[in-house]
């Protein structure tokens, strides 16, 4: 199980093929549980991914650039690393590049401020912050 991880974390795409049987499957990893102590895998949930059929999905969130909060005492703080989106299969972006090297102290990024691909609707309320500069204490 920890090498079929290792090779989903090696894939370019959220969507993969895994062969079951005679059949292949497209599927994505929506879950996976690991031991607290060991941090071995013990469990995957997978969700077949079919094209033209809409479905929900949680995106990653890529953070680019150096904060210029952080030079201002501030810290930089991801409150969302994953958002759920709903789409069909073939329209399921990879990830979401957040660029925060704008950001100052007080300043966030929220869910309205993430450029959609088309085809693809964010799930996630709009108002919600996915990553901010907050004053260091």
């Amino acid at each position: 199980v920890n090498e079929f991880i290792k090779e989903v974390r090696k894939k370019t795409t959220l969507i993969f093929d895994v062969k079951v049987g005679s059949q292949t499957l497209s599927v994505v990893v929506v879950d996976y549980q690991k031991d607290p102590v060991t941090a071995e895998l013990k469990h995957v949930d997978l969700k077949v991914a079919q094209k033209g059929v809409i479905s929900k999905y949680m995106v990653p969130v890529k953070i680019t650039g150096t904060a210029i909060g952080l030079k201002n005492k501030g810290v930089l703080i991801q409150s969302k690393r994953r958002l759920k989106v709903k789409c069909a299969a073939e329209n399921l972006p990879n990830f979401f590049e957040l660029d925060v090297s704008k950001l100052d102290v007080g300043d966030a990024l929220l869910v309205r401020d993430i450029v959609v691909p088309a085809g693809v609707t964010m799930i996630d309320a709009d108002r919600v912050a996915v990553v901010g500069v907050e004053k260091a204490r």
